[in-house]
């Protein structure tokens, strides 16, 4: 028994008078809503009412019953047009959750997004990398970037853009060792390495090879790896935008290998399970898909 359909198939028949008709507005059988009324007072071990071919009346359970249920459904299809309401809402707070290095460039496509819809108010909150991409929900956010695609079609991920990575170390560091030819070597020298993303990706032509390397140091944010390698304690695969200032001005060095590069990952945005999303957040993933293409980190 649907107990929801089953307490509707009541409510309609008492309000109707009529079972053919209850069922006509609910668009099924008049079988199943006699049916659904029968099983609904087998679980209630009370008689609702008394059906003749004629007539339909109310037991004193069944008058008590038929308040409550009306109350009850009442909430229900208010609550219901409430939350159909919230997902067509094309204003209010937009919490955005994203990594803590990409912080300019989504603060400035933030103010971009804020230009073109002045009624949404994004609450950007930084974190490092989640461990689960699932965190946002828990932190009552209704969109985030993340480079992890997410397994579950309830939740929409959108690849907005491929960050591109890059393997590098500072001089001093540099100045100390031979370099390595190929991913493999690395597994002998001390990396700097992301905690929850702990492996290094390469690529030649379609051959790709992952690594696991000797980590001399580990965090869980990319900020904190770019002070390592500037310290001069080891090596990092990290966002070529996080340190490509630090790559103009020699602070850092890239290391190539002969023919292999670090893989670019995918970033996407990810927004709030269900069959809908707010249209604000649908608004914020298209404008974010958009100006990436227009603003390549």
């Amino acid at each position: 028994m649907d107990q929801l359909f089953a307490m509707r198939a009541f409510v309609g028949a008492v309000k109707l008078r009529n079972l053919g008709q209850a069922a006509e507005q609910l668009g099924v059988s008049r079988t199943l809503v006699s049916r659904q009324i029968q099983a609904l007072e087998q679980s209630l071990n009370a008689n609702l009412m008394i059906r003749t071919t004629r007539s339909l009346t109310l037991t004193a359970a069944g008058e008590r019953y038929f308040l409550f249920c009306e109350e009850m459904l009442a909430e229900i299809d208010e609550m219901d047009a409430q939350m159909r309401a919230d997902s067509q809402e094309v204003s209010g707070e937009l919490p955005v959750l994203c990594p803590k290095w990409m912080a300019a460039p989504i603060a400035h496509l933030l103010a971009e997004f804020v230009k073109v819809h002045p009624e949404i108010q994004p609450r950007l909150m930084l974190e490092n990398l989640p461990l689960t991409a699932y965190e946002f929900l828990s932190k009552g956010c209704e969109v985030s970037l993340n480079m992890r695609k997410i397994p579950d079609s309830r939740i929409i991920a959108r690849k907005i853009f491929h960050l591109p990575y890059v393997l590098c170390a500072s001089p001093e560091f540099l100045d100390g060792i031979t370099l390595p030819a190929s991913p493999g070597q690395l597994k002998d020298l001390p990396g700097l390495v992301q905690s929850t993303y702990p492996q290094w990706m390469f690529t030649r032509g379609a051959e790709k090879e992952r690594i696991l390397p000797r980590p001399a140091f580990s965090a869980n944010s990319y900020i904190a790896l770019r002070s390592a390698a500037l310290a001069g304690i080891g090596l990092t695969a990290i966002p070529e935008p996080l340190v490509r200032d630090d790559i103009f001005t020699g602070r850092l060095v890239p290391v190539e290998m002969p023919g292999w590069g670090c893989e670019s990952q995918a970033v996407y945005l990810s927004s709030a399970p269900g069959k809908t999303s707010p249209v604000r957040a649908q608004l914020f993933s298209k404008f974010a898909a958009a100006w990436f293409q227009k603003n390549p980190m």
